[in-house]
């Protein structure tokens, strides 16, 4: 019989494991201390998503996986070889990396723009047709968790394909005629591109249950993202060929410009994340103040970037209407999904409300319902006209002709944003108590008044254009056509200015717009006036039960205690 060593310092327990070495049974002792590597290996292990590794496993084994990756790794070996041969004898003497590059970007595109974004979407949506998101909406998982998993199970396959890409790119630049930061720049914006596209996936993947409305969103999908696809090779291949040799990497205003850029890929992406989040959230959750920070956090970043630089360029007015546009289309879209939330407030949510009036008064905005929805995106609505404002006045405005029309644009703008989403929440109002909204009737109800607004005025203005000479010419008929009403703001053709400041089509949209704004505010829901309820004690306990705190022995505060 072999020799038993028992290493232990105390009573052995039963389930102590046992390890048999050189013919000894060694059992060790469970509350034996970690090493270094082993305590750090188990405190990663706990900040795992767990939805990650099931993801992870599963797109690596499947079909898919295997044959874009064979395929990738084909047709990087076919166009080294092509690619050379065709240059041949020439490249011995002729730099080739621009010609070699374009290849590679090609092939690089299919897989980033169109596979793996589509992936991301199908891995979504497959929960919800297989049945088993409902294993994971009743699990410990948060939605925040399970939106992020996915999306990391999609960065962990572009990883692995970009590693097969990046030395046949970088070899390139052996060939000459191509920079390696220009090489860098393009599988990093690769990358960038195909998460942004991920992130439009999931939320995609969040906005019905229904198994027809999947089919027909999945097929809108890849066709958007074929048409990207096309866009982004025939764009890339005439900037490499043409464009790369300007590009200033040695001035440190282009990498300002690249962090702008990242700023904005950044805000989207994480809109887009809370919004998919939020979709699949129960009712019972607060799903908007994140969302709303979000959306807040992305209006003054881009107020920052364009402020930056018009005080940079001499008060260039053209970026206070680009500023006007950017965050009217915004505010436009987010407001119209706000305006389509339930007015009902849960318990939880009515338990994390503000206590104090003060607070009621600067934070009810950003909590759920259509009503705070509406005001949270009119007051920013209306911030944009007064920071155009300030932005020309800030450079000395004297009603030259240019600044004028920039400020109309902005308070028509706001104007028409103000009042095409009042009347949006009128209506859905309206429905709720007929039918069930959401953000998703939200917004297509806004489009679709929009699309009437625009479409109406046209078809009774031509109609009637025996009785109106040169009816191709703007008439007040068209006031609610949003395009059509801006376009004349701005040229002021038929027109005359009132005092050199205010365009009359300006004025008449603004006073429409606060008419509705005050309808609003007076048929304002009772969730905007909703009080903060106690928690109870049962739910206190529970939650005492599930996140224990150490007990902290009472000290002194003062002499007198």
């Amino acid at each position: 019989m072999s020799d038993v060593a028992i290493n232990m310092p105390g009573d052995r327990s039963d389930d102590a494991p046992e390890e048999i070495l050189e013919g000894k049974l060694i059992v060790t002792d469970p509350l034996e201390p970690k090493t270094r590597w082993e305590s750090w290996l188990d405190s990663i292990s706990d900040w795992v998503n767990p939805i990650l590794v099931k993801e992870s496993r599963q797109a690596l084994k499947s079909r898919q996986f295997l044959a874009t990756f064979t395929l990738l790794l084909a047709c990087c070996w076919g166009w080294s070889l092509l690619g050379v041969a065709i240059r041949m004898p020439g490249i011995y003497y002729v730099p080739g990396g621009r010609f070699m590059l374009v290849g590679y970007f090609l092939i690089l595109a299919i897989p980033l723009l169109i596979i793996i974004p589509f992936f991301a979407f199908r891995s979504l949506a497959a929960e919800r047709d297989d049945g088993t998101f409902e294993l994971l909406s009743i699990s410990a998982l948060r939605p925040w968790q399970i939106i992020t998993g996915k999306l990391g199970s999609a960065a962990l396959q572009m990883l692995i394909l970009l590693s097969v890409l990046a030395p046949c790119m970088t070899f390139t630049y052996l060939l000459r005629g191509v920079d390696i930061l220009f090489v860098v720049s393009i599988l990093f914006y690769g990358a960038v591109l195909c998460m942004l596209l991920s992130c439009v996936g999931l939320l995609l993947a969040t906005l019905t249950r229904a198994r027809h409305w999947q089919v027909l969103i999945s097929v809108a999908f890849i066709l958007a993202l074929g048409l990207v696809c096309v866009w982004v090779c025939f764009g890339g291949s005439v900037f490499i060929n043409q464009a790369m040799a300007v590009i200033p990497f040695n001035q440190p205003e282009y990498w300002v410009g690249q962090a702008c850029l990242l700023t904005a890929v950044g805000c989207l992406a994480s809109i887009l994340l809370l919004a998919a989040s939020a979709r699949i959230s129960p009712r019972s959750e607060n799903r908007s103040t994140r969302l709303r920070i979000a959306i807040l956090v992305t209006h003054f970043a881009m107020l920052a970037w364009f402020s930056r630089y018009f005080f940079k360029f001499d008060g260039e007015v053209g970026l206070i209407a680009g500023y006007t546009f950017a965050s009217t289309f915004l505010l436009m879209v987010t407001g119209s999904m706000m305006t389509g939330e339930d007015s009902l407030l849960s318990a939880r949510v009515r338990r994390g409300l503000p206590k104090t009036t003060l607070g009621r008064a600067f934070l009810m905005l950003l909590y759920p319902g259509p009503g705070t929805g509406y005001l949270f995106a009119a007051a920013n609505l209306i911030m944009i006209f007064v920071v155009a404002l300030m932005l020309a006045v800030s450079k000395g405005f004297n009603g030259r002709n240019q600044e004028v029309e920039v400020l109309n644009f902005a308070l028509v703008c706001a104007s028409f944003g103000v009042f095409y989403l009042g009347l949006n929440r009128l209506i859905l109002r309206l429905a709720s108590r007929s039918t069930l909204t959401g953000p998703v009737l939200g917004f297509v109800s806004c489009v679709i008044m929009i699309g009437f607004g625009c479409l109406v005025p046209l078809t009774v203005q031509f109609s009637l254009a025996k009785y109106i000479p040169d009816s191709g010419d703007y008439t007040m008929i068209q006031l609610p056509n949003l395009f059509w009403t801006t376009v004349e703001v701005v040229d002021g053709n038929n027109y005359a200015e009132i005092g050199g400041l205010l365009h009359p089509l300006a004025a008449v949209v603004f006073v429409a717009a606060a008419l509705v704004l005050l309808l609003n505010i007076v048929l304002l829901p009772a969730s905007v006036h909703v009080r903060r309820v106690a928690t109870p004690t049962r739910v206190q306990q529970e939650e005492a039960e599930l996140n224990p705190q150490p007990e902290v022995e009472p000290q002194r505060q003062s002499p007198w205690d």
